[in-house]
């Protein structure tokens, strides 16, 4: 099964996840293939867990993943070429200046000023700048190609997202609270164009992507549009906006009774495999263990 397409920005080549499984567990590993090629080459092995996000630098030389390796959960820097990762931070990160740089957040908490690090590829941190305004956790920083702004997503108390654009040194160019209705929407990592950024939304399958323009002097579009519909774990899309990746079709969904520390290993026996289903389940446990309470869609 394959995870989270990232389309590089020139649309020449694409990452993914996909996850064979053994007996005694299943991980996941990167891969990256040219766009019309046949076969793809592996570059990271051994993650446990795979969450919507991944991103290519513009220059095509890393990718930024957010994934679970050895334990540790957060966003990574991986070399396209040697497969090398560093750990960055369990917050929000983004490439800048054409993937020379980057720009790392806190970890996910609430405040009212988010801070967001400048650092070079190596980690040395050169500057920082704040993103203001109170809410849960500072989710998404996605740079807009070919120009200075970013676009943020911010967790609000009540429930819901605010989306801003900003410049390299944090002001405000404009914000909007609804550019996906509805406040119980669970809100899939955006992704960006030259002019535009792109939602993916679902609060149950199939969900829907959905694209706000963005023009030259960093203001929202009155609304976004809707592009397409579909099951889907994540999506990409070049800078010119021409081409989107997703992955689309349908996967299978489980509960199995494992102790934590086998599930930060990536240890998912047969044997410990209670429910399996190809739409959406949760399970809940009794405080005493004994019991669960399941959620179907």
């Amino acid at each position: 099964r394959v995870r989270t397409p990232a389309l590089s920005d020139d649309g020449t080549e694409i990452g993914f996840f996909a996850r064979p499984c053994a007996a005694g567990g299943c991980r996941y590993h990167m891969e990256v293939e040219e766009v019309g090629a046949t076969t793809a080459r592996s570059i990271l092995d051994g993650i446990t867990s795979v969450y919507p996000g991944l991103r290519w630098s513009p220059d095509r030389r890393n990718l930024l993943a957010w994934v679970t390796i050895d334990g540790r959960f957060g966003r990574y820097l991986v070399s396209a070429s040697t497969g090398t990762a560093r750990y960055l931070t369990p917050g929000a990160a983004e490439f800048y200046a054409g993937g020379d740089s980057l720009l790392v957040g806190p970890r996910f908490r609430a405040d009212s000023v988010f801070w967001v690090r400048v650092m070079s590829l190596d980690g040395v941190v050169h500057d920082s700048f704040a993103i203001v305004h109170e809410g849960t956790a500072l989710a998404e920083l996605t740079a807009i190609p070919g120009s200075p702004f970013l676009v943020t997503q911010i967790y609000l108390p009540d429930g819901g997202h605010l989306w801003q654009v900003v410049n390299r040194h944090g002001k405000i160019l404009s914000e909007s609270n609804h550019l996906v209705p509805g406040s119980n929407r669970l809100i899939i990592p955006q992704a960006a164009s030259s002019d535009a950024v792109w939602l993916g939304a679902n609060s149950r399958s199939p969900g829907a992507i959905l694209r706000a323009g963005v023009d030259r002097s960093g203001h929202f579009a009155e609304q976004a549009d809707t592009v397409g519909f579909g099951t889907f774990t994540s999506f990409s899309v070049t800078a010119d906006g021409s081409a989107l990746a997703l992955d689309e079709g349908t996967y299978e969904f489980s509960s199995w009774a494992v102790s934590l520390a086998d599930a930060l290993k990536g240890q998912f026996p047969e044997s410990k495999r209670l429910l399996r289903a190809t739409s959406p389940i949760g399970a809940y446990i009794s405080p005493d263990g004994a019991r669960l309470l399941v959620r179907r869609v």
